[in-house]
């Protein structure tokens, strides 16, 4: 005999079955309540393809379906995914040559002085998945690497008297527009002196008084003449040309002096590479391929 909690659920399902046949839902459907789990999710996918051919764009599933990806039981790929990267323009251009699809599209980051190939871009009309891509990461010259590590930082006078030591055969040494051999320029930036000259003004009138105080600090080499630009020559990476780099020697003391090289008119040096960069790519694809200064972000 059935209990009273069976008999209810009996009559929820007959009333569920009921509904349904009122509704003029096709049978199938109707029969798929009684079915299982998988039967009914095969159903609703089922559902998602007419047989007029056309595709659904979205479908009504049971929930707590765990989706699985079945690719790799298949003899191969549905479609290319994956990225290849490279710090060699050679290889990223014969590698998109070999795999490129319709839409196929390179564009090149300026700021981080790479590119990427997104192979599978597609048209607007019939857009690509943008899920197989080749990305080309050009690998900073160890002069332009160490460069870039110090440009901008303070460094001891005893720090930046080795640096310019270290990589003294690719510099020069300029104070204004005045050449100084390098042995000299480094020579002047070990003995730097500090001079500290203090002034006092004290002003008395017959209804008011008036004191100022001034503090000079004067920085100078010992025995040769301070830089005050130092020009680096060398290529930024190896694919691109070699440059000039000139940056502006400052000094700031608070008891010890602090020394820093600042970049002059980095921002147009960084649109000189980008741009040689690009018209390198745009050459070795011999025009064949789309080739854009910027990125590429695929929305979700």
């Amino acid at each position: 005999m059935n209990n009273p909690e069976q008999t209810t659920q009996a009559n929820d399902q007959a009333q569920l079955l009921g509904a349904l046949s009122a509704a003029a839902l096709p049978p199938q459907y109707i029969n798929d309540q009684r079915d299982t789990r998988i039967e009914q999710i095969n159903f609703a996918l089922q559902m998602t393809r007419p047989e007029d051919g056309a595709y659904l764009t979205a479908a009504a599933l049971p929930h707590d379906f765990k989706l699985e990806d079945l690719e790799q039981f298949m003899p191969t790929r549905r479609r290319a995914a994956g990225t290849m990267r490279t710090p060699y323009i050679n290889d990223f251009v014969a590698y998109t040559q070999e795999h490129k699809q319709d839409g196929c599209c390179i564009f090149v980051n300026a700021d981080a002085m790479n590119a990427t190939a997104v192979l599978d871009l597609g048209s607007p009309t019939q857009p690509g998945h943008c899920a197989s891509r080749a990305t080309l990461e050009l690998k900073a010259t160890a002069a332009y690497a160490a460069l870039k590590k110090v440009m901008n930082v303070g460094l001891t006078q005893r720090g930046m008297a080795e640096w310019l030591e270290d990589w003294a055969p690719i510099l020069t040494a300029k104070s204004g527009d005045t050449p100084i051999d390098m042995p000299k320029a480094i020579t002047a930036v070990r003995n730097i002196s500090v001079e500290a000259i203090a002034r006092s003004n004290h002003e008395e009138q017959a209804l008011s008084t008036q004191r100022s105080a001034f503090e000079s600090v004067a920085i100078k080499g010992d025995t040769e003449t301070l830089p005050t630009h130092i020009i680096v020559k060398c290529k930024p990476y190896p694919e691109l040309i070699e440059r000039e780099f000139v940056m502006r020697l400052s000094v700031t003391t608070d008891g010890k002096p602090t020394m820093t090289l600042r970049p002059m008119g980095w921002e147009e040096l960084i649109e000189q590479m980008a741009t040689e960069f690009a018209d390198d790519i745009r050459k070795s694809v011999e025009n064949t391929l789309t080739v854009l200064i910027g990125t590429y972000e695929k929305s979700r």
